[in-house]
């Protein structure tokens, strides 16, 4: 820098002087003035360039030296991403493994809203790719704007294959296309309820993927990957966290007799025109859940708006009034308690309890044996046998057979009935109750009740989880008594009893049925009817029982007309699946018109 304010100087100098001759030419001889150079304005110049620089190597050291994770932190957020790993969740086994809800791999498509620098034209070559409306599209950026986002889940895995080649072809940076797990139910409708779905977030919304979620949910894994600007994944980093993947867990359920359930189910329902219905299928030694269907249903791999009655579980969360199914439980009670003997005898005229007339319609008998009071299924009989018990004894009896309580399975939303407190039963309220009103049940409820007649007296839990451990039952009435009553039940299905539609060829069979008029404003519709019946097959050593309910039929609406037909049909496909050896190989069925019961 000196150098050069040396050479301008000399340059002025030599100019100076000529011009001094110049003028002395003239005769007018004159010194030119001296320049000011501005040195302290090039001291400061120097100073200021010396302390930036000086500025920057301490940065550039302190960056280096003591915090390098900055400059590689804010490498890694450009290039570095955590890839969620989904964890597959358990399956749903039926109980000889076939699967019930298993998991199908699809593609989402995702949004990062940090990287989606999209422009107009971009936007709309993602919208179509996707088949999204524009508007649609922009409130996914938006929503992105906080993170990430899904545009589109569970696609078809060759689509989403399809996508991810049209996104880099496009170029379309901060979008992404990822494996998901999508459930699948192979048996579809016919278990819906019962089973339950799982919502687009891998959420478990009811049925027995919620309750048994903590089993089958698995745990999500992350990997760190590096990837370019247009999302290709160009290596895999060392911190990586697997996946946990769910349980699998085996049911009690056998997957063909479940559709032979519900389809023998849909066909009542769908014949008599009734609202819907249910079904209950249990080893009658066991007390394991065979089979449990309802209808109407839905098909639970078609995603859309389901209708509320669509997705109930009717036989667990429905009470109904049973009717005469419950007049087993009362007359073993009279039995066990000694007030009646299978020797006692009835007559069969109407009486008065309070207001209430009591009385068997149009099959009322003179005189009845006790087993005929069952066959007959005579209100009459049953009253003056329950007036017989005290109310104490007769609440006691219906709770241990689980009217009222709580059943211990693993399903949502179970009904515990009801069975009002016996300090307030009036005269009428035990006689209506003895034969089936004034207390509520759900079918399942009713169901494991009769476990004590095909058990030698003992009231079985129920399972609906495959073990390996033997039920243990609870003593409800004497074996001799729960024998008495098992062979006054497989009269029921005699040409003389109310359930002759309840016979199977070449099997016997044993059972009871329920007409029961439905509550309607604080009373009792005149037609609006609950028909059931509660069974076993075969009745000489009992392999399963099964309860049907259907809600409401027109026209026909007995149940020995409308249910017992429908569990002679379920009882003779099952006895073929099972390979149940026939016990009555000669018996001739007979099946006349049931003699129908007074509803009320």
């Amino acid at each position: 820098m000196s150098a050069l304010f040396n050479s301008n100087a000399n340059k002025q100098s030599k100019q100076g002087k000529q011009g001094s001759k110049n003028i002395a030419g003239t005769g007018a001889a004159i010194k030119p003035p001296r320049r000011q150079w501005p040195f302290a304005r090039s001291v400061i110049l120097q100073v200021m360039a010396m302390v930036g620089l000086s500025v920057g190597l301490v940065k550039a050291a302190h960056l280096q030296l003591w915090t390098p994770e900055t400059l590689q932190d804010k490498g890694a957020n450009r290039y570095e991403r955590d890839l969620v790993l989904a964890a597959q969740r358990g399956k749903l086994l039926d109980r000889k493994g076939n699967e019930l809800a298993s998991n199908i791999t699809t593609s989402a498509v995702s949004l990062v809203g940090s990287q989606a620098k999209l422009n107009a034209t971009q936007k709309q070559q993602l919208a179509d790719l996707l088949g999204m409306k524009g508007v649609d599209l922009e409130a996914k950026i938006i929503q992105a704007k906080q993170g990430f986002v899904y545009l589109k889940r569970q696609i078809e895995l060759d689509q989403g294959r399809k996508i991810q080649a049209s996104i880099k072809t496009l170029r379309l940076p901060g979008v992404y296309v990822n494996e998901e797990y999508r459930r699948y139910y192979p048996a579809g409708d016919s278990s819906a309820q019962l089973l339950g779905t799982m919502n687009l977030s891998g959420e478990a919304v009811d049925g027995l993927e919620v309750t048994l979620d903590e089993q089958l949910a698995g745990i999500e894994g992350s990997r760190r990957v590096v990837r370019t600007g247009v999302g290709n994944v160009v290596d895999n980093l060392d911190n990586s966290d697997p996946a946990q993947h769910g349980r699998d867990i085996k049911l009690t359920l056998d997957n063909n007799l479940q559709y032979l359930v519900f389809s023998e189910l849909r066909s009542a329902v769908l014949q008599h025109n009734a609202l819907g219905g249910s079904a209950v299928m249990l080893d009658a030694k066991t007390g394991e859940v065979l089979a449990l269907a309802n209808y109407p249903s839905y098909d639970p791999n078609k995603a859309g708006a389901k209708k509320a009655g669509e997705m109930r579980n009717r036989a667990v969360t429905d009470p109904f009034e049973p009717g005469s199914t419950i007049k087993p439980l009362t007359m073993s009670l009279a039995l066990e308690k000694g007030v009646v003997t299978p020797n006692s005898t009835f007559t069969g005229e109407p009486f008065m309890v309070g207001k209430l007339r009591v009385n068997d319609g149009d099959h009322s008998h003179a005189h009845m044996t006790l087993s005929e009071v069952m066959q007959y299924s005579s209100n009459v009989g049953t009253v003056k046998m329950a007036r017989q018990l005290s109310n104490a004894d007769m609440h006691a009896w219906f709770s241990a057979a689980g009217i009222g309580q709580a059943i211990k399975l693993p399903v949502g939303g179970a009904s515990i009935g009801r069975l009002r407190n016996p300090e307030r039963w009036q005269e009428i309220e035990k006689a209506t109750m003895s034969y089936g009103y004034g207390l509520s049940v759900s079918l399942l409820q009713l169901a494991r009740a009769y476990t004590a007649f095909t058990n030698n007296g003992e009231v079985l839990p129920l399972s609906m989880i495959k073990t390996d451990s033997p039920a243990q039952g609870v003593r409800l009435m004497r074996p001799e008594v729960a024998n008495t009553l098992k062979n006054y039940l497989e009269r029921v299905t005699e040409p003389k009893g109310t359930a002759p539609l309840a016979q199977v060829a070449n099997y016997s069979t044993g059972g009871k049925t329920g007409t029961a008029r439905k509550q309607s404003n604080g009373g009792y519709a005149d037609n609006k009817y609950v028909a059931s019946f509660v069974g076993f097959a075969p009745a000489s050593n009992p392999r399963v029982i099964v309860a049907v309910m259907v809600d409401e039929p027109k026209g026909l609406y007995y149940g020995g007309q409308v249910a017992a037909p429908v569990f002679a049909n379920i009882v003779s496909s099952t006895m073929r699946v099972l390979n149940v050896q026939p016990d009555a190989p000669n018996r001739p069925v007979v099946q006349v018109p049931a003699v129908v019961e007074a509803p009320l």
